[in-house]
């Protein structure tokens, strides 16, 4: 009974219509859900399945009408909502309307098929007529010409097909009926996937839903087919297919969708953001201008989300920053039927803290009826027009400072205070000095407090090495840093401790930053850092380019501010040059010109300046000290003084003297002074002048150093730079200049005065032998003289002969040795020979001074190339000296050694010893120790020199050694073991005249006359006036010159005395009391001049009126005239005229002014 009621309801009309309409509502309600992921596309595509379900269930009435509410739906909710009323889609409908006009005729035909051979199988005859009508319907429809319809079996082999496939496909019917074509082949590629699964499901379930595929037609071209199929038969496995040709609308479809693309592209491509929001304020439609103004990845982002989400995302405010009321806004003024004018808003970013301007206007969308359905809101971003304007102002502010002053620390101070005001919370400049260094010159911030804690943070925690710091690798690489977000990690990483991370993180709350690089001319000058501290501000690209703008600006300033300044400097330094060049070209006292130079530097250059100077002996001299406070002069004298340098010291001034080059402490590091001091008591003295910074710089004066300047800053807070660097050595070029002037004045001066003590000397040397020959020439001329006599006077013309042939030879050696003239004949020489050679022949007068010679010889030492008679007079003249210069008693050695590529011979002796301040000059020509007239060694200062010059020829070396006077000398003749001729040294010299040399300088060595014997007479010897009873006083060193002037005046009957120094010459006087006096001038010890000074000193009773008349070998003008302003009452030249002599002593005894001819 249940069952019959069931299946009464379920055939009543009604209900079918019910179930068509609840279809396809279902299949509208499922549409709009899909719509935002499917998109606007296939309208009809769920009513097709609504209508198939419809006139299934109850045939054509319920189809028919399911086909109307969907067409009528699609219409309304998706044709008419596009607005997009073309033929096309007009089509498309009629389309539809058809296809389910035929789905549900179709449909319903099989169900009333289906119920009536299931009603009642008696009815056979009715239902087959029915079903003939059916197929007659069907046949009908085959032929309308509008579905395709073939037969096929399991195959795919087609069995039959209609005229309409046939103009579908392009294919004959015989040509689809006789299995030339399948049906699968038909299908593209692309598409045979579907053709599986619908295959598939029609064997499942014997029918298979419609689907759109491509196939290709006979002529190649492509067709969209809507398919469908049922099995006819499931035994043979016989169904039947309905294909629909779906190309025009697939192509009205395309034409939609290009039509759609053009759109957004269009809408997508607008600058303005545009929106769409219907009454609720929900949006409808956005462009991606829209979504990247609101902060969106995409307009799809945008759209599905919430409007509370997205007001929430800003904060909004007016012009003058104050909130601006959300009903005010133009979108919701238009649904309120308000006038919506254009709006200018102003919003910050809550999330990056960016603010943006936006003029806003809305236009009304109204439906049929006129009431407004949706809002279009067009957003204008005016944002980079207003930065615009914000930044001229700002630039125009920044320029102003920037032009209002020259001393860029103060325009930079003034413009971090700027950046603070429009930037940035906290602004710091960094600035590169010129010696490298990084400053921190300015830091600026809105609260004083926490600049003050900035100040306190640097001076806690300096830039630590190995830790990365943001603003110096701008100054290493010139590009600017944008840091949008300050992590914590990141401010762990360039922070030095969990106090500095606190301080940073939470008391100055770091947030965002710029670092960007100030240039001038492709130099990094510094760089200005610019932090946002407060707020939710997080700096972006415009942001930089901001504050890009304004450094550029800022190092233009710097740069020029800069220019400017060095450009008053180098005047400073050129005014200070040229006031140093004139305090050093007003004196050639370079000494005295230092010490003033010295003083001008400071406090123009330094604080501290020391000036020390290359002495002849290779030491240092300090020549000058000053400071900026006179008081500490005296200190800076007692500290050089204690500690004063050496030229083989590790560091400091020595080490810059014997480099050349310059050197700058910009600062001075501890190790410096270490590496100076001699003790810990020097370095507590370094350390308590408080040298900050300093620079020594060579004296270089024609590629040689002659000394150093030296220069300290201690009291200013200034460093030195290389352009202190550069006026130093500016400096020191002229002062070196002026002092290798002032050297060259004073040795030209000197060698002046050496040329005439060497004429002068020559003079002696020349006269002095010559007084004894002429004297004994007279002599032996008057035939007066007897054997023995004239035996002595002849042996005494000899020795002085010889002495005068030495002196010459001696000068032709020198002459010869500085015209390249002096020449050697090479050969093997044994040294030990040569050596022996050379103490043999002085042997005899070191005997005779009781002086002891001893060698010592290294066993072995092998022969070099050389010249036997020359390294024999090396040797020679060497011991000689050592003879000559070496006190009764004393003692001389010889050594001879050698290593692998030298050979050495050293003299050694306990002798006078030498001066340090004339060892330089040891081996000068014409120089002597002591070339005064009371020099107590005779001789022109030729043979060391000699000496000298010959050890060159043979490639060697010579080098002397004495602790001073009184303490020896040593003389080492270094040879080379493997000398090789030299190309100049090619003639021969002769041995018999070398041998002949040195004999005659073994007979002058001693110095002695031969024996004398005074108790002969010359009784033949005229003398025009008579000097009877006459007692004289002669006073010589040479015992030649005392023997002839004493035998020419005991001839004429005067009682000669002879002494040999001035102090024997005093006690003469006092003992004696002579009638005339005899001096010669130049005499060792204590010369003429002295003796006639202190004989005038004596009273007339002791003999201080003695007349006195001066016999010399210095002959000049200015000689004759020195003597008679002395004292001397007469001056004779040797050699002497004995005549004259006698006439001028007879003269002045009768104190007759007789005139020396």
């Amino acid at each position: 009974m249940q069952r019959e009621m069931r299946s009464s309801w379920m055939q009543s009309p009604m209900v079918s219509y019910i179930v068509a309409v609840c279809t396809v509502l279902g299949a509208l309600f499922v549409k709009l859900r899909l719509e935002p992921y499917i998109g606007h596309d296939r309208p009809f595509l769920f009513f097709f399945g609504a209508i198939t379900l419809s006139a299934w269930f109850g045939g054509w009435g319920p189809g028919l009408l399911a086909t109307a509410l969907s067409a009528f739906l699609a219409y309304y909710f998706f044709l008419h909502a596009l607005n997009n009323n073309n033929l096309a889609e007009i089509f498309e409908l009629t389309l539809f309307v058809l296809e389910g006009l035929l789905i549900s005729w179709l449909s319903g035909s099989l169900r009333v098929a289906k119920e009536r051979a299931e009603a009642n199988a008696q009815q056979m005859l009715a239902n087959e007529a029915a079903l003939r009508e059916s197929e007659g319907r069907f046949r009908h429809l085959s032929e309308s010409g509008l579905i395709g319809i073939f037969f096929a079996n399991a195959r795919g082999d087609i069995t039959e097909v209609n005229d309409t496939l046939t103009r579908m496909l392009g294919y004959t019917r015989d040509e689809l009926v006789t299995g030339v074509v399948h049906w699968p082949d038909l299908t593209l590629p692309p598409y045979k996937h579907l053709d599986n699964e619908a295959f598939e499901q029609l064997i499942r379930t014997g029918i298979c839903p419609t689907y759109e595929k491509q196939c290709r037609r006979k002529d190649g071209s492509r067709i969209w087919l809507l398919s469908g199929a049922a099995i006819l038969d499931h035994k043979k496995f016989t169904g039947v297919c309905f294909v629909l040709d779906i190309t025009p609308h697939k192509r009205a479809e395309e034409e939609l969708s290009r039509s759609r693309d053009q759109l957004q592209a269009i809408l997508g491509g607008v600058a303005d953001g545009i929106t769409v929001q219907n009454a609720a304020g929900k949006l409808v439609y956005v462009n991606a201008a829209a979504a990247k103004l609101l902060g969106y990845e995409s307009p799809q982002a945008l759209l599905e989300a919430p409007i509370q989400e997205i007001l929430g995302k800003f904060e909004m405010m007016d012009e003058a920053g104050q909130p601006f009321p959300l009903e005010k806004l133009p979108g919701r003024l238009v649904f309120q039927g308000s006038p919506a004018p254009e709006t200018l808003i102003r919003y910050r970013v809550v999330a990056t803290g960016e603010e943006r301007w936006s003029l806003v206007t809305a236009t009304p969308i109204r439906d049929e009826q006129g009431e407004v359905s949706l809002a279009v809101n067009i957003l204008h971003d005016i944002t980079a027009r207003r930065n615009a304007e914000a930044e001229h102002q700002f630039m125009a502010e920044a320029s102003a400072l920037l032009a209002a002053s020259l001393d860029y620390e103060t325009t930079l101070a003034s413009v971090a205070r700027l950046a603070v005001a429009h930037l940035s919370d906290l602004c710091i400049v960094d600035m590169v000095e010129k010696n490298g260094a990084v400053c921190r010159l300015a830091v600026a911030h809105a609260d004083p407090v926490q600049e003050d804690l900035m100040h306190e943070l640097q001076r806690r925690y300096p830039p630590a090495p190995g830790l990365p710091h943001p603003a110096l690798e701008v100054l290493e690489t010139g590009q600017s840093v944008l840091l949008p977000e300050l992590s914590e990690e990141f401010l762990a990483a360039i922070t030095q401790d969990e106090n500095h991370l606190r301080i940073l993180r939470d008391e100055l709350k770091f947030q965002s930053a710029m670092i960007v690089p100030l240039m001038a001319r492709d130099h990094i000058l510094g760089a200005i850092s610019f932090i946002s501290t407060k707020g939710s501000r997080r700096y972006n690209a415009i942001d930089l380019t901001r504050a890009e703008d304004l450094t550029r600006r800022a190092a233009l300033a710097v740069d020029n501010a800069r220019l400017y300044s060095a450009a008053q400097e180098e005047q400073r330094r050129d005014a200070f040059l040229a006031q140093a060049s004139a305090v050093l070209a007003s004196s050639l006292d370079y000494k005295e010109t230092l010490a003033s130079v010295a003083r001008l530097v400071v406090p123009q250059l330094a604080d501290w300046c020391v000036v020390d100077i290359i002495e002849e002996n290779e030491s240092l001299r300090r020549v000058a000290v000053a400071h900026v406070d006179p008081a500490k002069v005296s200190y800076g004298w007692a500290v050089s003084h204690r500690y004063p340098n050496h030229l083989d010291d590790p560091e400091g001034i020595p080490r810059v003297i014997r480099s050349g080059k310059s050197a700058i402490f910009d600062q001075i590091p501890e190790a410096l002074l270490q590496a100076v001091a001699r003790d810990a008591e020097h370095l507590n003295i370094l350390r308590e002048l408080y040298l900050k910074s300093g620079m020594v710089v060579p004296l270089v004066a024609r590629d040689r150093t002659l000394g150093a300047i030296s220069f300290g800053i201690s009291e200013s807070e200034r460093l030195y730079t290389e352009a202190d660097l550069n006026l130093a050595e500016n400096l020191a070029r002229r002062a070196a200049l002026a002092v290798d002037n002032a050297r060259l004045y004073g040795e030209a001066q000197e060698a002046n005065r050496a040329k005439d003590v060497f004429l002068a000397t020559l003079s002696h040397e020349l006269r002095t032998p010559l007084t004894a020959m002429v004297g004994w020439i007279h002599l032996l001329r008057s035939g007066r003289l007897d054997e023995t006599m004239t035996t002595q006077a002849l042996e005494a013309i000899e020795r002085n002969t010889k002495a005068q042939t030495q002196l010459i030879e001696d000068l032709l050696e020198v002459s010869r040795a500085i015209t390249g003239k002096l020449r050697l004949e090479l050969r093997a020489v044994d040294l030990q020979s040569v050596i022996e050679a050379a103490l043999e022949s002085v042997r005899p007068s070191a005997e005779a001074k009781e002086i002891t010679l001893r060698t010592e010889f290294q066993p072995d030492v092998s022969a070099i190339s050389g010249d036997p008679h020359r390294l024999q007079q090396v040797v020679l003249n060497l011991l000689s000296n050592a003879i000559k210069f070496t006190p009764t008693g004393g003692w001389a050695v010889v050594e001879l050694s050698q290593d692998n590529d030298w050979a050495y011979i050293t003299v050694r002796d306990n002798g006078k010893g030498i001066n340090p301040e004339f060892l330089p000059h040891v081996f000068d020509r014409f120089r002597q120790a002591d070339s005064s007239m009371t020099r107590a060694f005779g001789g022109l200062g030729l043979g060391l020199a000699i000496v000298h010059h010959l050890v060159e020829l043979h490639g060697g070396k010579v080098r002397v050694q004495s602790e001073g006077e009184g303490h020896g000398a040593t003389f080492v003749v270094q040879l080379p073991r493997d000398a090789v001729q030299d190309e100049a040294t090619t003639a021969v010299l002769s041995g018999e005249v070398g041998q002949e040399r040195t004999a005659h300088a073994i007979n002058m060595l001693d110095g002695k006359p031969p024996t004398q014997q005074t108790d002969g007479t010359l009784d033949n010897l005229s003398c025009p006036p008579s000097l009877a009873g006459l007692h004289v006083l002669v006073v010589d060193d040479e015992p030649d010159a005392r023997f002839l002037v004493s035998t020419i005046l005991t001839n004429c009957d005067a009682e000669v005395v002879t002494v040999a120094s001035v102090a024997q010459a005093m006690e003469a006087i006092d003992n004696l009391k002579p009638d005339i006096l005899l001096s010669d001038i130049g005499m060792p010890d204590e010369d003429g001049y002295a003796l006639i000074r202190r004989v005038r000193a004596l009273k007339p009773e002791r003999g201080g009126t003695i007349p006195a008349l001066a016999v010399t070998a210095y002959a000049k003008d200015e000689d004759r005239a020195k003597v008679l302003r002395a004292g001397y009452q007469q001056h004779i030249a040797k050699p002497l005229d004995p005549e004259q002599l006698v006439t001028t002593v007879a003269n002045l005894v009768r104190g007759v002014d007789g005139k020396a001819a």
